[in-house]
């Protein structure tokens, strides 16, 4: 900003003896997708569909996501949006898509978290 040197009260008069110790900023970004996405098999393309647990996804498979400008900062609320591609879209979901299987899978079988790979700083 600019200073008017003849104002008798300008901005700089009223700052000038402060030691600045910390600026904060909050932000809200929405719709980021330049993620690195890798999952147990290795990097991941995200610019079509993919199977984020793999072909045969089974117990401890997981896709991790990068982002430094998300995950390096102090990010107090972290939310994300998965769209799954090509779902069962019959009446009965799980259960009838697996039903020969020899199983019994329903939609609720299905259960993924979210953890972080490093401790989480609290503030």
């Amino acid at each position: 900003f600019e200073v008017n040197p003849y104002s008798f009260h300008n901005a700089y008069s009223f700052l000038k003896g402060i030691t600045i110790e910390r600026i904060g900023f909050n932000m809200n970004v929405y719709n980021n997708s330049k993620v690195i996405l890798s999952n147990n098999l290795g990097l991941i393309n995200s610019d079509n569909p993919f199977p984020p647990f793999g072909p045969q996804p089974s117990e401890n498979t997981y896709l991790d996501i990068q982002n430094e400008n998300i995950f390096n900062k102090f990010t107090t609320d972290f939310s994300i949006q998965i769209d799954w591609f090509n779902l069962p879209t019959n009446e009965n979901g799980f259960a009838e898509y697996f039903k020969e299987y020899g199983e019994i899978v329903s939609n609720d079988s299905f259960i993924i978290g979210i953890s972080s790979m490093v401790p989480i700083r609290k503030s």
